[in-house]
């Protein structure tokens, strides 16, 4: 079998699709064989309980100086009560400044002072290296130790969207996107993506590099796809953020407002929708309280991103998970694009994202009109297929 090292720029004990996404490969990777190890780097901030389980199961898990990522987490507004507000206020200036002409993050501040030394807890040889975004910085924090390490190992970069279709691209930067992301995928040896569709926009972008280019579906942990509750019809929801900028959920929630169909949103949002007699609104929560309400509900709601082209090639994490329950679920489109991968599994509805359309189409589900539809698990999205699905892509079968 074969050793991976895993690379993060971000706290991988935190409560995000990208964080499970990763995770979850990881111990799809682990439980067949593979010896996998991961640094990342954590930060102050309060870990999620499921999501650090899952991440203590890999074989070595190592951690950058911490220090680094808790200085940047308060100049961005964490105050610190015994320091002096000036310095603080000019090193929050100074990281304005640094991110006005980055095509990286925020989470790449800390790696700027990365040594060798800091690295001496990691194996001196690896098969394979994987970098995974997001963020994005996680690739430029590989690129470092694959050359602190000099490491000969192949390097895999792991995507959730290509760089220049990310929500967080800005047309400011885009030709310097452009242009580091190609180098990324120059210097790598395959880059991987979570749908056919960002498959297909990388491969017209970039057709020198094509042969670079493949995907994978995403998983969830195994505990999870365990649960085979169907819950219950009469009772919808949306589990994930919904910031006006990404994505637009009010057409779900003036249908659920005037049908009063028993709804229940959790989320982080710039402008939180309120609660009424039939939805209930939460912030966002753990992932095991998520858990517990997904359980009850019947119907599961999956939102697509906003498209700054109108060509959208982003897959909710969502859409994977839910296809491994045995629940209906409700994907709200922006495009056409992911109902056209994604109809062949007789597993999803597919509607546009239009008050009145959601409406019926709940009406429907909850009147049995579905009966054709298939309720069980996707195979392919099966967290014991995802590791033969990764190592035969990685190794170009």
């Amino acid at each position: 079998m074969s050793k991976f090292l895993f690379v993060s720029s971000y706290d991988l004990r935190r409560n995000t699709s990208g964080n499970i996404r990763t995770v979850a490969l990881m111990n799809c990777l682990h439980d067949n064989g593979h010896v996998v190890h991961c640094i990342f780097v954590p930060s102050d901030h309060s870990s999620d309980k499921n999501i650090y389980e899952n991440l203590v199961k890999v074989d070595k898990l190592f951690a950058y100086p911490q220090k680094e990522i808790i200085c940047i987490n308060q100049s961005l507004g964490e105050k610190k009560m015994n320091e002096d507000s000036f310095k603080e206020s000019i090193r929050s200036w100074a990281i304005q400044m640094y991110m006005k002409f980055s095509v990286y993050d925020v989470y790449e501040i800390p790696l700027l002072n990365l040594r060798k030394n800091d690295l001496n807890d990691l194996d001196e040889t690896y098969d394979y290296i994987v970098s995974s975004a997001e963020p994005r910085s996680s690739h430029s924090f590989a690129k470092k130790i694959i050359k602190l390490k000099k490491y000969r190992a192949k390097w895999i970069l792991y995507w959730g969207d290509p760089m220049t279709n990310d929500v967080a691209s800005t047309k400011l930067f885009k030709k310097r996107e452009e242009n580091e992301e190609r180098r990324l995928i120059t210097g790598a040896d395959i880059s991987v993506y979570t749908n056919p569709c960002a498959v297909s926009y990388m491969k017209k972008k970039y057709p020198d590099l094509a042969f670079k280019i493949d995907w994978i579906p995403t998983t969830d942990f195994k505990k999870i796809q365990e649960e085979k509750s169907k819950g219950d019809l009469n009772k919808i929801g949306y589990f994930g953020d919904y910031r006006q900028i990404y994505r637009n959920i009010y057409p779900f929630y003036q249908a659920c407002c005037e049908n009063n169909y028993n709804t229940i949103i959790i989320g982080g949002a710039d402008k939180e929708l309120e609660s009424t007699k039939t939805i209930t609104v939460y912030g966002r929560k753990s992932r095991n309280e998520i858990n517990k309400f997904e359980k009850d509900c019947g119907i599961l709601m999956v939102l697509e991103n906003i498209s700054k082209s109108g060509n959208c090639i982003q897959v909710p994490g969502k859409l994977y998970h839910y296809g491994l329950t045995y629940k209906y679920i409700l994907v709200i489109t922006e495009s056409h694009n992911i109902a056209k991968e994604y109809e062949k599994y007789n597993r999803f509805i597919f509607v546009p994202n239009n008050k009145d359309i959601i409406a019926e189409a709940i009406k429907n589900i909850q009147a049995g009109k579905y009966s054709r539809m298939n309720l069980l698990p996707v195979k392919e999205f099966e967290y014991d297929n995802i590791a033969k699905q990764f190592f035969n892509v990685i190794n170009g079968r």
